[in-house]
């Protein structure tokens, strides 16, 4: 019964919204003396965005950081949106959903 619930949800689900640190990457940060921010990302995680793309879901990063490492990986595998500096997540996705016209049941988060 409870599975057959939680597959009756996942069916509905449009879009996947995800954090970046410690989700997509191990949760380690590295800066170097230039400034600039390093991250190591899972090539899987990216694979499986690509193919919930493929099914219609449509990704979204919001994440409490701002970094142009972050923007780049969104690029690179057609995220739909990207919110940085995102200090206040739950305000952002509200936000969010509004404009977009979506239904909180349509999001995995």
């Amino acid at each position: 019964m409870r599975e057959q619930l939680a597959r009756e949800k996942a069916r509905r689900v449009r879009w996947l919204v995800l954090d970046v640190d410690g989700v997509l990457t191990d949760g380690r940060i590295l800066l170097d003396g230039g400034g600039g921010e390093w991250k190591a990302f899972d090539v899987r995680d990216g694979h499986r965005i690509v193919l919930a793309a493929g099914e219609g879901i449509r990704t979204v990063f919001l994440t409490g950081r701002s970094s142009e490492v972050v923007a780049r990986r969104a690029a690179e595998l057609g995220v739909h949106r990207v919110f940085q500096g995102a200090l206040d997540k739950g305000a952002v996705l509200s936000a969010f959903l509004r404009e977009e016209g979506v239904a909180a049941e349509e999001v995995a988060y």
